[in-house]
């Protein structure tokens, strides 16, 4: 980063763009803030802060059992509780006693037709908490 002259108020921020975040790939600030140490040294802390909000739009639910049937199963079934420790990573394609992983965010996809779309789990611990978004 090019030398720049500390803001009065000690902060900067920057607008970049985050490219594979968590599945995230949008507009995002980056944070700088100068504490001083010392008459003329000043130590920067760096934060990033992504815009989920300001930048994409919920296209709604997924259909698992939709996306293993294209993909020659018979449907989606969940290996254990509904809610529970890292429950929305539980889903599973099943045909008979084989089972496949599902790629939930090529699910949105393939619901919605849009190809910028991705899926987020709004909680971890609940198997029915997955959303489809965009930021197109």
């Amino acid at each position: 980063m090019a030398q720049q002259t500390v803001p009065p108020d000690g902060v900067a921020t920057y607008p970049v763009r985050v490219c594979g975040a968590s599945g995230y790939t949008g507009p995002a600030t980056l944070r700088l803030q100068f504490v001083r140490e010392g008459v003329a040294h000043y130590n920067p802390i760096f934060s990033l802060r992504l815009d989920f909000r300001s930048s994409e739009r919920e296209l709604g639910g997924v259909n698992l059992s939709a996306w293993c049937q294209r993909a020659g199963f018979e449907g989606a079934a969940l290996d254990g509780p509904i809610r529970g420790k890292n429950a929305a990573y539980r889903w599973y394609c099943y045909r008979g006693s084989e089972r496949g992983q599902i790629d939930v965010t090529d699910a949105c996809r393939r619901d919605y037709a849009d190809g910028t779309a991705y899926a987020r789990a709004l909680d971890l611990d609940d198997a029915y908490s997955w959303r489809c978004y965009t930021s197109a």
